[in-house]
């Protein structure tokens, strides 16, 4: 290998460029801020359980001493630092609240580390579904009254396992789940990887699950924070001394963490922590009034649709219940006059989550009209053959994949996801106003570059719509209530189970041998142990259309799935 080509070389070019980072980690690169300017070369400070510096696995001097500073900053009853990442703190919270073989409620929206836990404990698990918002294609939060009506159904249930907020920063009522989660005896666990910020945000931000009830919460400092990729912290709260045993969840976090644990990042997340209690709430708080700068300018375009300040019309979310109406509500310019309530699941949304929908969009492929038209006027072409020219205009629908490759070519502006037909920029205090200000210009510049939308453009296209949605690579109606999978198995079960390889398309009314999902966010279409149905191998079929990423499977190309062999 050449020099030029190892990683460290790649990673120093990339790091001299203008790439404006829309992703995690939270610190966005800037070393120069907070704590970050006082931190020294990470080779000088990267050392193993020497003498007085005590040992993460068996805590008694300076860890134990840290670990209970942090625990006080976040008014919990214990907090523990993580170096292998919040996957760490959500395996160890599964493996301690559920012995090996029980049951566990969890949304089916959880990150694929719950479902490892699953698997590496033999679980037998029940979903509860997020609200879709109609639309949009997004996924919203978790009601209640679902996750009650579950714990009915199965009375073995150990512990429910919520993701709140979720990737596109949709928060649940975390207060009124724990509420019930609580009156059947059991521990509410939350991922709450992607709002390590809402303990530090006063008003302007969601309330985190460690005010909200839940009993054991998992954040990752790194994702919203100025933190190194993989810190992240797990939270038992006050009122979860009273459910999870604490022996347990020790000895799961010595078994999941590494044994080697990394100096620096655990430095990385004192620091963190550290500038957060010193001055975070007052840097959330400029934080805040950025964002609403960016809002106020986000609301005036005409065809991209950011999520925040968007109107949420008459029925505009579905639920899962038939003949379910959602409230009407409008947002304002910062997001926060949201009260989307219990009906629709959306009890709060973040606005650092800058989501913006290209949905019913479609881009006209300026460079060949502007060629032709070149061409046309240097020969003097007459009106007729102008028009003419004019109608090759290539229209192409949008999708999230479209926006973010507009976004990451022509602006030099990477995103953190994109979705089927919607983009998400994680913003945070490290974004100073000149970065969100070139975010803002770049969406306005797309979209007057949008000259039609997808309801004229759909309507040309309507006469073969019938025949469309019978095929598996047919755009996929994402707005549809999902039915419960059919479990046939236990996720353990299924991927251990004899297997056969088969083209997707063979698969249908299978049982699924692996998982099949979109990463990021890592949440699965498809679930070991479960009959693969027809919605299932179109919506697989829709995102790889459209260029999403489709993984889990054992083929990489995700062209072949391993189904439990008959």
């Amino acid at each position: 290998m050449r020099k030029e080509d190892l990683l460290i070389s790649r990673l120093k070019r990339y790091a001299k460029s203008d790439a404006c980072p829309f992703h995690m980690p939270g610190h966005k690169r800037q070393s120069e801020d907070g704590m970050r300017a006082e931190f020294p070369n990470p080779f000088a400070i990267d050392i193993t359980e020497i003498d007085g510096f005590d040992n993460l696995h068996h805590p008694e001097g300076i860890l134990r001493e840290s670990m209970e500073w942090a625990s006080g900053v976040y008014k919990t009853a214990k907090t523990w630092y993580l170096v292998n990442g919040s996957s760490c703190g959500i395996l160890s919270a599964v493996s301690a609240c559920v012995h090996p073989g029980g049951r566990i409620l969890i949304s089916r929206n959880c990150h694929k580390s719950a479902y490892h836990g699953v698997i590496l404990n033999q679980l037998k698990t029940d979903y509860v579904y997020p609200q879709i918002l109609s639309g949009l294609w997004i996924q919203g939060g978790i009601l209640a009254d679902d996750v009650e009506k579950m714990l009915k159904k199965n009375s073995d249930t150990e512990a429910v396992l919520i993701v709140s907020p979720t990737y596109d920063g949709m928060v649940s009522d975390v207060q009124a789940i724990a509420d019930v989660v609580h009156r059947y005896g059991l521990p509410l666990i939350v991922d709450e990887a992607h709002g390590a910020h809402f303990p530090f945000g006063g008003e302007e931000f969601p309330a985190s699950a460690i005010d909200c009830g839940a009993d054991l919460v998992i954040q990752s400092l790194h994702k919203t924070l100025p933190s190194l990729t993989q810190t992240a912290v797990l939270h038992l709260t006050r009122e979860g001394e009273k459910r999870v045993d604490l022996g347990r969840l020790e000895r799961y976090l010595q078994i999941y963490q590494t044994s080697s644990p990394s100096y620096v990042m655990m430095a990385s997340i004192e620091s963190c922590i550290y500038e957060m209690e010193q001055s975070g709430r007052k840097q959330m708080d400029d934080f805040s009034r950025r964002l609403r700068c960016v809002y106020s300018r986000l609301e005036h375009l005409k065809h991209l649709k950011p999520v925040l300040v968007c109107k949420l019309r008459k029925n505009g979310v579905e639920g899962r219940r038939e003949g379910q109406k959602a409230e009407s509500t409008e947002c304002g310019a910062n997001g926060r006059s949201c009260s989307l309530k219990s009906r629709v699941g959306i009890y709060d949304m973040d606005p650092a989550k800058i989501v913006v929908s290209c949905g019913g969009c479609v881009k006209i492929a300026e460079n060949t009209f502007e060629n032709e038209a070149q061409d046309c006027a240097q020969r003097r072409c007459g009106e007729d053959e102008s028009q003419k020219i004019e109608k090759r205009m290539s229209r192409e629908k949008m999708t999230g994949e479209i926006l973010g490759d507009w976004l990451r070519k022509e602006y030099h502006i990477e995103m953190e996801m994109c979705g089927a037909d919607y983009v998400v920029a994680i913003t945070t205090f490290s974004d100073s106003m000149e970065k969100l200000d070139r975010l803002c210009t770049a969406f306005e510049e797309i979209d007057r570059k949008i000259e039609i939308t997808c309801s004229e453009f759909e309507e040309k296209e309507s006469e073969s719509a019938d025949q469309k949605e019978m095929e598996l690579g047919a755009e996929f109606d994402l707005r549809k209530k999902w039915e419960l999978p059919e479990i046939c198995m236990t996720p353990a079960k299924a991927v251990d189970a004899p297997w056969e390889e088969l083209p997707l398309e063979a698969c249908e009314e299978r049982i699924s041998g692996e998982f099949v999902y979109l990463y990021p966010p890592g949440i699965p279409i498809i679930a070991p142990g479960e009959k693969i149905k027809r919605e299932m191998l179109q919506q697989i079929f829709y995102y790889k259309k459209i260029g999403l990423p489709v993984q889990g499977m054992a083929d990489k190309e995700a062209n072949i799935l391993r189904v439990c062999a008959e």
